[in-house]
């Protein structure tokens, strides 16, 4: 794979988990979430999305934490950061540390 097309390839990438980071965020507003037999939003996640466990906990993390992070959020919606570097650092920053950590 060449160097544009692994760069196209990881844009596409960023863009479709920005994607479903919007969808997961909407649906714990609305709780679509919720149903007989599924324990948490990130079950839900990992049944409806073809996902293992922890790669959904993980998106449910950013999702949780999007109001809490406007700034790394908006970053990461300009296809600028990977959806693991904005789940490090809704996992370990404090909010009050949103712009300084970009």
């Amino acid at each position: 794979m060449s160097c544009r097309a692994f760069r196209a390839h990881d844009r596409s990438r960023r863009s479709r988990h920005a994607q479903l980071i919007e969808i997961i965020a909407e649906a714990l507003d609305t709780t679509q979430w919720q149903g007989e037999g599924i324990h948490s939003p990130a079950h839900w996640l990992a049944w409806q999305a073809g996902i293992a466990a922890g790669h959904a906990r993980q998106l449910v993390a950013v999702a949780e934490k999007r109001s809490q992070f406007p700034v790394v959020i908006a970053a990461f919606e300009r296809r600028e950061l990977a959806v693991d570097q904005v789940a490090a650092v809704v996992k370990g920053a404090p909010a009050w540390a949103d712009a300084k950590v970009l």
